[in-house]
């Protein structure tokens, strides 16, 4: 109940036991105000003042109980710090069900705040984009480096053309019913006696799975069982970089992009992907392309980060970048070599790598 002489302490009180509620301010303010007609009604509240005079105070009880209510600098300071990329003051407003104009304010001054203090910083002309300052430094130990690259075998003879190490990502970029799969599974068979592999289908299931290895029998003579020893077969389609294993063979078939958004986002996707590894993990990463096109959905972005990147057109592989060359003095880069693939499961070679 509202006593006597409306106080400061009393209003707030009443806010705090209105808070729990989540109602809002303006729904707040309203309730305190009806409940104060109605004491004042009953003759339980003397010397109110005017009607105006208890809407103010009720205001500034209102207001100073939701700023005391929220600690916003550590509140969005939280949001910044797990934050990725870009983000804008809608979002904050979002995450942290901002509603309310007097708080959007606060908000807005504890963003300025931070930008005085270099812990977040403005992206571009636009006003309220935000991108965390990320000033923290990893040193290069080369001195303690290993020098051996990943003993790694590749269909169509393509480690030796290329060398990778610990950490590296190798994007492959297919058009539809190119061989993708058959890539990756020929890699699987490689080198599941030697590395721990862990091979991540948006498409196959168990069925087809089950079908598309048993071929592997028939062409390659490699039992069903061996593949069940050696390698983890997962369903995945998204999100990759939530399992990535930072210590073992990734292998991810394929990565879908859906929409104009995801298109714009593969290279970050591959970028988380590639922040996961650690110095004995490696990655390899299937991307659906465009026919006539040697890069694969999403553009140039999906570069960035492959030491080796090959296109598959029907019947013909093409380097796209290869960086580390296993011949010195030989390029890979531009080289193409045909192919056939055979029952999903064997790669039948026509002629050497050539430019």
């Amino acid at each position: 109940m509202l006593a006597t002489g409306v106080t400061d302490d009393h209003l707030i009180w009443m806010v705090n036991q209105l808070s729990g509620l989540d109602i809002g301010r303006e729904k707040t303010i309203h309730i305190l105000e009806a409940m104060a007609v109605v004491a004042k009604n009953s003759g339980s509240l003397d010397q109110i003042g005017s009607n105006q005079e208890v809407k103010a105070k009720i205001i500034a009880a209102v207001d100073a109980a939701r700023v005391m209510g929220r600690n916003w600098t550590e509140e969005i300071t939280s949001f910044v710090n797990v934050s990725k990329g870009a983000f804008s003051l809608k979002d904050i407003y979002h995450e942290l069900h901002v509603i309310e104009k007097a708080d959007k304010k606060i908000v807005r001054t504890t963003m300025s705040r931070l930008v005085l203090k270099d812990k977040i910083e403005n992206i571009g002309n636009r006003d309220g984009i935000y991108r965390k300052v990320e000033d923290e430094l990893e040193k290069i130990d080369y001195m303690n480096a290993p020098t051996d690259n990943v003993d790694l075998m590749l269909p169509l003879g393509l480690n030796k053309l290329v060398n990778l190490y610990p950490g590296n990502i190798v994007v492959i970029a297919g058009e539809k019913e190119s061989g993708k799969t058959a890539f990756m599974l020929n890699t699987v068979m490689l080198n599941m006696h030697n590395h721990k592999i862990n091979y991540f289908s948006s498409e196959m299931g168990d069925t087809e799975l089950k079908i598309r290895l048993q071929e592997f029998y028939e062409y390659h003579e490699v039992p069903i069982e061996s593949w069940a020893k050696n390698c983890n077969f997962y369903m995945r389609s998204r999100n990759f970089s939530n399992v990535t294993k930072p210590d073992q063979i990734n292998i991810f078939d394929f990565m879908e992009l859906n929409s104009s958004e995801e298109y714009v986002s593969a290279g970050q996707y591959i970028r988380d992907i590639w922040d996961k590894l650690n110095a004995t993990g490696l990655a390899i990463i299937a991307l659906q392309k465009d026919k006539g096109k040697d890069v694969a959905r999403g553009g140039s972005p999906t570069m960035e980060k492959a030491r080796l990147y090959v296109s598959l057109n029907h019947g013909e592989a093409k380097i796209i970048a290869g960086k580390n060359h296993a011949v010195r003095g030989i390029n890979p880069r531009g080289m193409t070599k045909e192919y056939k693939v055979v029952s999903g499961c064997k790669f039948i070679s026509n002629g050497d790598w050539a430019k």
